[in-house]
């Protein structure tokens, strides 16, 4: 509903709709926004998310199914996703949104050109589980390979952004 009031308040025309992926959704509309970029689809997107899941309700199911790191009294080690020690996570909020277009339609317009977007790449290893440093440059290679850059360059470059909850593993029950 804010994106197609935002489109009608702007006169944007083009793909428009939402994703809600909690705290990745911002990662998921930009890797989204590039794509219908890329495939020409459109010259300019606005992507972007929020999470403001702070409230009684959302931090109560957090408290009651233990996902909460409990190293109060050291803030600096709460939050440690890939620690083999780990004990949760921090709750936090935040937003991002960026304009994103061409190449072309930025220097049609004049537009000063602030970044570059290279790629993005998403995977799903069974959430709560930590990953080993070979999974990182899988997913660095699967967004290399995606704008034909050679997967060499993970090993000089590491553009990962990794998401974890920090959670223990939940032990894989089978289903009837």
């Amino acid at each position: 509903m804010g994106s197609a009031l935002l489109a009608i308040d702007l006169g944007l025309m083009g793909p428009n709709y939402s994703i809600s992926t909690a705290c990745a959704t911002s990662n998921y509309c930009f890797y989204a926004a590039a794509n219908h970029i890329r495939r020409g689809e459109a010259d300019l997107m606005i992507a972007g998310g929020t999470e403001a899941a702070i409230i009684p309700i959302g931090l109560g199911g957090f408290v009651a199914c233990r996902a909460l790191s409990q190293r109060n009294d050291d803030p600096k080690t709460a939050s440690r996703p890939w620690d083999k020690d780990r004990d949760g996570f921090v709750m936090g909020e935040g937003a991002g949104v960026l304009v994103m277009e061409s190449l072309e339609h930025a220097m049609k317009r004049d537009a000063p050109i602030i970044a570059e977007y290279l790629g993005g790449a998403s995977a799903l290893e069974d959430a709560g589980v930590s990953p080993e440093e070979h999974r990182q440059f899988r997913l660095s290679g699967q967004a290399m390979r995606h704008f034909h850059v050679e997967v060499i360059a993970a090993r000089i470059w590491s553009p990962c952004n990794v998401h974890s909850p920090a959670s223990r593993a939940r032990p894989r029950r089978k289903l009837k």
